[in-house]
């Protein structure tokens, strides 16, 4: 029933972006929600504006905000649930922990991937049982990130997926539909940053234009320490970061996506690409690639820091016809619609429902 306010929602977030915005403002356009969001500051080399957020109703900043302070504010708020970016933050737990106690619902959100190192199994076995005093639930990204929540012991229905999607339709785009000529460009876009893997898509760019007749331009759009990387190498372009609602058409103008990481946990950056319609290179760390990338289909994926794969790679997505490239592209976006921010909302939704007394 539109026109009061039926559920308030606490976000414990991390860093604010452009794609948690976009399942904020599907979730406050299409349910009778209010919101409270902790953030903390903007990265450096991820300097999203966050002047437009006008889906949270109570933003708070977390430059090292005391357990007391936030949770007087939530207190204050009253909310019906509790999101919590991850569980890294140890005043986050313990707000969290305070307010299952006294049975609110509580959310873990999580991108991470089981990799059974030491760090996952001391919390496998250490923290387990701390983890479930503060949770009922995690959300998690991916097919990966849900075998580290079995894992922590949630499983079943206190175990869900789908916790990132991209601004949908901002970036959508069918290219067999719009679309009629070849774009000779690889497009980079994210942080500068060692994890990253910079160095092996620009080793490898330069082996692609070495066996290739005629190279394809590749475009970088980020910000980071290691900008130096791409100074002075042919056939590259810096755009520097680019705000989120200029990525699109960026996108649309290019050929094919490439994300070289060593590590990945998630790549909300693949879906904004698939959705874009672009075939795409990736390694295989990212978690996103295991839902969106199909080998051969609609792009390929490559070991990490594998220069030689990643060149060839990149050769046979150059050598496609128009036809065949625009056939790529048209299947990453339909594989792009597995993940949208009405799903996320009405995912958040039917979780708070099924644990609700209200009506609705």
């Amino acid at each position: 029933m539109k026109g009061r306010i039926l559920y308030k929602i606490a976000f414990l977030y991390s860093r604010l972006s452009g794609y948690f915005q976009a399942c904020l403002r599907t979730l406050k356009s299409t349910y009778d929600v209010r919101t409270l969001v902790y953030h903390f500051p903007t990265s450096e080399n991820a300097p999203f504006k966050n002047d437009n957020y006008s889906s949270i109703d109570l933003k708070h900043l977390n430059d090292n905000a005391s357990y007391k302070e936030i949770l007087n504010n939530l207190k204050i708020f009253s909310p019906d649930v509790i999101l919590v970016s991850g569980w890294m933050d140890k005043e986050y737990l313990k707000v969290a922990r305070h307010f299952k106690k006294r049975n609110v619902l509580t959310i873990a959100m999580s991108d991470a991937q089981w990799q059974n190192n030491l760090k996952q199994n001391f919390i496998r076995f250490v923290l387990k049982g701390y983890l479930h005093s503060c949770f009922d639930y995690f959300w998690v990204a991916g097919e990966r990130q849900k075998a580290f929540a079995h894992k922590l012991g949630f499983n079943g229905n206190s175990c869900l997926t789908g916790i990132y999607s991209c601004d949908w339709e901002s970036f959508a785009f069918d290219p067999l539909k719009n679309d009629s000529k070849k774009k000779n460009t690889f497009l980079y876009t994210g942080r500068y940053v060692d994890i990253k893997g910079l160095d092996t898509l620009i080793e490898a760019y330069q082996e692609y234009r070495m066996i290739s007749k005629n190279p394809w331009k590749l475009i970088f759009a980020g910000k980071g320490p290691n900008a130096y990387l791409l100074n002075g190498k042919i056939g590259i372009e810096n755009r520097g970061f680019v705000q989120p609602d200029k990525l699109p058409s960026i996108m649309r103008k290019s050929g094919a996506f490439v994300l070289p990481s060593k590590q990945e946990p998630w790549g909300v950056v693949i879906h904004e690409a698939t959705s874009a319609g672009l075939p795409i290179l990736c390694s295989d760390s990212a978690g996103a690639a295991v839902h969106l990338v199909r080998d051969g289909y609609n792009g390929h994926v490559f070991q990490p820091g594998n220069v030689n794969q990643l060149s060839r790679q990149m050769l046979k997505i150059e050598r496609l016809e128009t036809t065949d490239l625009q056939l790529m592209g048209h299947r990453s976006y339909e594989l792009s619609k597995q993940f949208t921010p009405s799903l996320w909302a009405d995912t958040l939704m039917e979780i708070l429902k099924s644990n609700s007394n209200y009506e609705t």
